[in-house]
């Protein structure tokens, strides 16, 4: 199958295993499998929408604009992004490998992450990392804003580290793009794209704590924005 980067550089690229399903998503399925890319077995996902209706899929070329878009403003997202040629299927990273635990704000989909974090001696009691990430974010939120991109719930992945002993930094990614929004003129933009964040950050985080220390890290993420908003 022939796949083409941001450069318009073509790739023939061969899956040299069978799929593992990763997770579903609202329109499009995502499988790990093993590619021959660049004469080197890569370990990468496939993000595959022929699994649903095409009146349920978004324009991928739009898609790839939106990635493009990002990726622009040097935030973390992936660095291997391809498009098949037949517009249906995008190739990136792995991010679950390398000891990463992965949720979205659908994690209801994602039975990897949920199945660990159902287990109460798998939950998280300290983030070492949360002054830094939530300061990250902010700024990274607030450039989005500037160069008018909407960003969405479903626009986030977040990690923790497994095998973590309670204790784990907090890793991000903008890493879906179905449905962000370019030249977005909306007033308050910045407002709406914070409320995104907060919303796909409270609905990923609280399977991954434990009880008590819940609305601690809710409280103190609302409480940054506050403070770095005014």
């Amino acid at each position: 199958m022939k796949y083409f980067d941001l450069d318009g550089n073509s790739f023939e690229i061969d899956e040299i295993k069978e799929r593992e399903f990763l997770w579903r998503g609202k329109a499009a399925v995502v499988y790990k499998t093993i590619f021959d890319f660049k004469n080197k077995l890569e370990n990468l996902a496939l993000k595959d929408y022929r699994a649903y209706p095409l009146w349920l899929c978004p324009d991928t070329k739009r898609v790839f604009e939106n990635y493009k878009a990002i990726k622009s403003l040097w935030l973390e997202t992936w660095k291997i992004f391809l498009i098949s040629e037949d517009k249906n299927k995008f190739l990136m990273e792995n991010w679950n490998e390398n000891g990463r635990l992965v949720g979205t704000f659908y994690n209801d989909n994602n039975w990897v992450f949920t199945k660990y974090f159902a287990k109460e001696e798998n939950k998280i009691w300290n983030i070492p990392n949360f002054d830094s990430f939530s300061s990250k974010i902010f700024n990274d939120i607030k450039l989005l804003s500037i160069s008018k991109i909407r960003i969405t719930e479903d626009t986030y992945f977040f990690s923790f580290k497994e095998n973590h002993n309670w204790e784990s930094d907090l890793e991000y990614i903008f890493a879906d793009f179905d449905n962000v929004k370019l030249n977005y003129n909306w007033e308050n933009l910045f407002e709406k794209n914070i409320q995104s964040f907060l919303n796909a950050f409270r609905e990923w985080l609280l399977p991954c704590l434990k009880e008590d220390k819940s609305d601690y890290y809710i409280s103190e993420i609302e409480g940054t924005v506050n403070l770095l908003n005014k």
